[in-house]
């Protein structure tokens, strides 16, 4: 679960890496979740920047950083098959970053880096 915005820098430098792995990583399920802006701003954004990303939420509310102490924009929130939170990153990934976490969370699975483009 990636905790970003349109308006955040390092969020928008991290965006081609997880859209890629969203594309190549069928295995692991990603989610986007936007907390606070309006939904014609975040649509106009990734229309642009990422029109293929899929599962953006938007947390109006801002309850999901709340929830999980997040206080800093890029934060990802790394959970298991099970639904267990195993890691918290804050700040950009980068590929090594973001492979090796993905391999905390899904034990057995090819452990090509998620930008390289293999597919499996």
């Amino acid at each position: 679960v990636n905790l970003w915005a349109t308006w955040c820098a390092p969020c928008r430098r991290e965006l081609p890496l997880l859209a890629r792995a969203q594309q190549t990583r069928r295995d692991v399920r990603f989610a986007f979740v936007d907390p606070g802006e309006a939904a014609d701003t975040v649509r106009t954004f990734l229309a642009a920047a990422a029109p293929r990303l899929e599962y953006v939420l938007l947390d109006t509310a801002g309850a999901l950083p709340q929830a999980f102490g997040s206080q800093v924009f890029p934060t990802t929130l790394f959970f298991d098959a099970q639904g267990i939170l195993r890691s918290i990153h804050v700040g950009a990934l980068s590929p090594a970053t973001l492979a090796a976490e993905l391999r905390h969370v899904t034990p057995g699975a090819a452990k090509a880096p998620a930008s390289s483009g293999v597919s499996r």
